[in-house]
């Protein structure tokens, strides 16, 4: 899936933020008084470098899931909660890829998987061909 025609405003402005050198001295768009209902003034094109679907990703996201569990003080009842479930996307050498949600969606849980500082519950994390998901932490 890529960013050649996005339909939501929101994500228009997203990738209209990126600096380029014609818009140099320019304020760039900002979410500030941004209107759901409105595409005014928002266009973005993004072209997919890697369009040779013979490439291997670089990085491949394959059914990513992390799941928190706690239980409170002196209780022996465990509450799971899943911050990431079920996640897959690919990202080719020089991609460049947005992650877009509301607050408390997963995005830095995400992250923190796909950089190993996290362990994931299910699902893999291939970086160039290898699983960084069989690693032990050293």
């Amino acid at each position: 899936m890529y960013l050649l025609n996005p339909a939501e405003a929101y994500t228009k402005l997203l990738l209209a933020s990126k600096p380029r050198p014609a818009m140099k001295g320019k304020p760039l768009p900002t979410p500030e008084g941004y209107r759901a209902s409105s595409n005014e003034g928002i266009s973005a094109t993004v072209k997919n470098i890697a369009s040779d679907q013979n490439n291997n990703p670089a990085l491949c996201v394959q059914n990513l899931s992390v799941e928190y569990s706690s239980s409170g003080f002196m209780s022996q009842r465990k509450t799971q909660f899943k911050a990431v479930d079920n996640v897959s996307f690919e990202v080719h050498q020089h991609e460049t890829v947005g992650l877009v949600g509301e607050s408390g969606c997963g995005k830095t849980t995400l992250g923190k998987a796909i950089l190993q500082l996290i362990k994931p519950s299910a699902g893999k994390i291939l970086f160039n061909g290898k699983d960084l998901t069989g690693y032990k932490e050293k």
